[in-house]
C-alpha cells in the first residue's frame, strides 16, 4: 500500500508499474463532487474504500469524480473508470467492466484487477441510487 497526500493529492513513494503510476500521478476527476445527483461509497475487500460522484443531464453523465484512500492502482482504476464513463449516456456507462478498465491501464497487476472491479462497482451502485 501507498501512502496519499490528501491535502495536494500527491502519490507518495509508488512501486507500481510505469502506466499504472502514470495515471495514479495524474488521477483525473479526483475530488468530491458538491451536491451530486447521486453518489456511491464502497469499501473492497481489501479495505480500500471508492466514492463515486455523479452530475446527470438527459440521461447522460455530465459530470463524474471519485476519491479514493486506496493504493495507487484504485486511485489510477478510478482516473481511468471516469474517464470512460464522462460524457456516456447512463446505460453505456453501466457497461463498462472491470476489464475495459484494466485493459485501459494496460499494465494493472493482477493483484490489484480488484481495484477495477471496487471503481465500476461504485459506479453501477452510483447509477443504481439515481435510477431508484
Amino acid at each position: 500500500m501507498i501512502s496519499v497526500d490528501y491535502d495536494t493529492c500527491n502519490i507518495i513513494n509508488t512501486r507500481y508499474r510505469q502506466r499504472v503510476n502514470t495515471v495514479a500521478r495524474r488521477h483525473q476527476n479526483f475530488k468530491r463532487l458538491l451536491r451530486p445527483d447521486s453518489k456511491a461509497i464502497i469499501t473492497g475487500p481489501c479495505g480500500d474504500k471508492m466514492e463515486i460522484y455523479l452530475k446527470i443531464r438527459d440521461g447522460k453523465i455530465d459530470k463524474i469524480t471519485y476519491v479514493t484512500n486506496g493504493c495507487a492502482a484504485s486511485v489510477a482504476c478510478g482516473s481511468v473508470l471516469t474517464t470512460l464513463a464522462a460524457d456516456k449516456r447512463i446505460e453505456a456507462a453501466y457497461q463498462i467492466t472491470d476489464i475495459d478498465v484494466i485493459d485501459s491501464l494496460r499494465d494493472l497487476s493482477e493483484a490489484h484487477h480488484h481495484c477495477a472491479l471496487l471503481a465500476v462497482t461504485t459506479l453501477r451502485r452510483a447509477i443504481d441510487a439515481w435510477a431508484g
